[in-house]
């Protein structure tokens, strides 16, 4: 499991409500990418929340409604795939270095 204090928020928002995870940034896009990665080393913890900063949790009648399962790691991948991943400052930064010099290789 990733540090929580390292952690992202990945979010989804389906059916009117949100649903929150603590992820790697960097192993959560991976795993977007296409590239294998353990759920393992992408959460942070295996909670499901509606709310990450107040700590409120998703209902499990929720869970079971919107995603048809109340298993965590399944779920957490569908928000991963489909939903929105914070970047990191570090990431935006890699991001950008890799721009400039994928540009000065063009000149």
């Amino acid at each position: 499991m990733v540090n929580i204090d390292k952690a992202v928020v990945a979010k989804l928002k389906k059916e009117e409500k949100v649903f929150e995870i603590l992820v790697d940034c960097d192993k959560a896009l991976e795993l977007r990418k296409g590239k294998s990665v353990s759920m393992d080393d992408i959460l942070a913890t295996d909670e499901i929340y509606k709310d990450v900063k107040k700590g409120e949790k998703a209902s499990e009648h929720d869970l079971l409604r919107i995603f048809n399962t109340n298993d965590s790691i399944k779920i957490s991948k569908e928000i991963i795939l489909n939903g929105e991943v914070q970047l990191t400052r570090e990431h935006l930064a890699r991001e950008r270095e890799e721009k400039r010099e994928e540009e000065s290789l063009e000149d």
